[in-house]
This record gives C-alpha cells, structure tokens and sequence, in this order.
C-alpha cells in the first residue's frame, strides 16, 4: 500500500508562508514505518541467532527454491548450478536479491 501524502518518496512539498516557498518535508508516516520494520528484523534476527546455522540455513534454502521456483515458473536450474559448482558468494547473492 502506497502512502497517500507522499506517493512513496518518503517526502512531500508543503508551502510555507513565512518564507512564501515550497518546502520539502520528510513523511513522518512511511519513515515511522521503515523504523518499526527495522526494529522487528533487528529482534527476529536476535531471536533466530539462537538457532542452529543447519536449521536456519534449511529453511533459507526451501524459502528460496519454493520462492525461485514459483518466480521462474518451475525453472530450477539456475539454483542447481550455484549448488553443484559450491558458488557460496552467488548463492549468498541470489538470497539477498529475494530477501529484497
């Protein structure tokens, strides 16, 4: 859902008639929102350092390929390729990129 004050730019023009000029102001809204979705990550990802790396990186691995398979239409071959050639750095990539 897009903001209705600032259309999703995180600011907006409000005109000022002490100086007669537009002013551009942040959107406290969308900026209270992005800080509470920091917020809840920032204590998710505590909560999730306590898990195993084996049990967190299983279910990274099933949301990516369930994600990947759905976005590709069952196309997987690009995620069997990073396995079978052990690319850690693209294989983290490709993880980031649908975290996003």
């Amino acid at each position: 859902m897009e903001c209705k004050k600032c259309n999703g730019t995180l600011s907006y023009v409000v005109f000022d008639h002490h100086v007669d000029a537009p002013l551009n102001v942040d959107c406290w809204d969308c900026l209270s929102v992005l800080n509470e979705k920091d917020s809840v990550t920032e204590d998710f990802a505590r909560l999730l350092a306590k898990a195993s790396p084996q049990k967190l990186a299983q279910i990274l691995a099933t949301f990516l390929v369930n994600k990947y398979h759905v976005e590709q239409e069952g196309d997987l071959s690009s995620v069997v390729e990073i396995t079978k050639s052990k690319d850690l750095m693209n294989a983290l990539a490709l993880c980031s990129a649908y975290a996003e």
